[in-house]
């Protein structure tokens, strides 16, 4: 029943670009960010044998943020694709909410841009392990593509992954000299950064990302724009209502986030 309701959910979401089918092979891979380590590793995860014609690389976990990601070969669309895991447990959760900016990491960058500080962190956990990974699979595919993609706080750390990749941060000037830009397509994305950011993404980086939101999906919304938190471009929008079942739940994990704002923030 799950597995239908993502399928509609792709189906429903996206009327224009990208296509319904990457769509959905994105959302898919998005998703098979959360299995567990040794059915990844096979390639024979619930969201897998919907991709048959993926190589598995490698999968690997921080152990201490637990963000995960895994990366590989797509041959149905001849890419590199890098997938990284959303919110898993409650720990993760509470990396969800460190609402606080830190100062850009990003040379070049404006000094006015800032970034959300639990994505930073997590995205610094594996950021390193992400480079090596991809390093490694490109010596077999030089010229392929490459993809991003990622759900919830997931897709928060595949967009910081991908404006770093694109200007040659600490890890990746290797990518940048291959003049590899990655794409990207994203699912219940957070705000990630400031109104400076989110200039100086859509001004100055001219990456092809498209963000699939639910507009029923707290997620999204949050952290808020009154604590000057701002998106970054394309948004496509639907309004299936299950995510978000009933609006018990939405308020709750309103509360949960308020509460946590109001002891860290």
């Amino acid at each position: 029943m799950f597995r239908l309701f993502v399928l509609l959910l792709a189906l429903v979401c996206v009327t224009g670009q990208p296509t319904q089918a990457a769509t959905k092979d994105a959302l898919f891979f998005a998703y098979a960010a959360y299995c567990k380590v040794p059915v990844l590793k096979s390639w024979t995860c619930e969201w897998c044998k919907d991709l048959p014609n993926f190589e598995i690389a490698q999968v690997v976990q921080n152990a201490t943020t637990e963000a995960q990601f895994f990366a590989g070969y797509d041959k149905t669309n001849n890419r590199v694709l890098l997938s990284v895991r959303g919110t898993h447990n409650f720990k993760n959760i509470l990396e969800d909410l460190k609402i606080k900016k830190d100062p850009q990491q990003f040379p070049g960058a404006p000094s006015d841009v800032k970034i959300e500080a639990g994505f930073v962190q997590v995205y610094n956990s594996i950021a390193a392990d992400m480079s090596n990974v991809l390093f490694n699979l490109y010596k077999k595919h030089p010229f392929a593509p490459l993809f991003v993609t990622g759900h919830s706080l997931g897709a928060a750390v595949a967009e910081i992954t991908a404006v770093d990749m694109t200007i040659g941060g600490l890890n990746w000037a290797w990518l940048k000299r291959k003049a590899i830009k990655p794409s990207m397509i994203n699912f219940g994305c957070p705000r990630v950064g400031n109104k400076a950011y989110s200039d100086w993404f859509q001004t100055k980086l001219g990456l092809d990302k498209v963000r699939v939101v639910n507009k029923r999906d707290i997620i999204p919304h949050v952290p808020f724009e009154a604590w000057g938190f701002h998106h970054t471009p394309t948004e496509v929008c639907c309004t299936w209502g299950h995510l978000i079942p009933d609006l018990a739940t939405w308020m709750a994990r309103l509360q949960e986030l308020l509460l946590w704002y109001n002891t860290t923030g």
